[in-house]
């Protein structure tokens, strides 16, 4: 094998190297040298946020659907509220100011929470909870 096709057969075999100035700039987690930095603990710190950032967005949009549009998806009053507070914006607008303004109210994170919970499947949890 020659130049770029050796450079990728031995590159599955050998992880990538790690970023030693960044890594040691945003992480306060240190491993061992001798093991690659994908397979460490510390790779993860940063996923919490990420993670949780999906609940919220999907506590927002299951609110939206609740309060605007569950009793008619057709709604055209609801769909040009929805473009004008929502989508009119871009990302000029805060976000949270954008969903109090189509929601006409600020929501609390009682709502958010009732919000994911009317979208579990109760029969899937009582699936789960007969099959032990």
């Amino acid at each position: 094998m020659k130049g770029g096709a050796w450079k990728q057969a031995s590159s599955r075999a050998h992880p990538p190297p790690t970023p030693r100035p960044v890594w040691t700039r945003t992480h306060h987690l240190r491993g061992s040298a001798l093991q690659a930095w994908q397979l460490r603990f510390s790779h993860l710190v940063g996923y919490g946020a990420k993670y949780y950032s999906y609940l919220v967005s999907r506590a927002v949009a299951s609110l939206v659907w609740r309060e605007c549009f569950l009793q008619d998806p057709f709604n055209r009053a609801a769909g040009e509220r929805y473009r004008r507070e929502m989508l009119a914006h871009g990302g000029g607008k805060e976000p949270m100011l954008m969903v109090q303004g189509l929601l006409q109210k600020c929501p609390s994170t009682d709502d958010f929470v009732d919000a994911l919970l009317s979208d579990l499947d109760l029969d899937f949890e009582t699936f789960l909870m007969d099959s032990e």
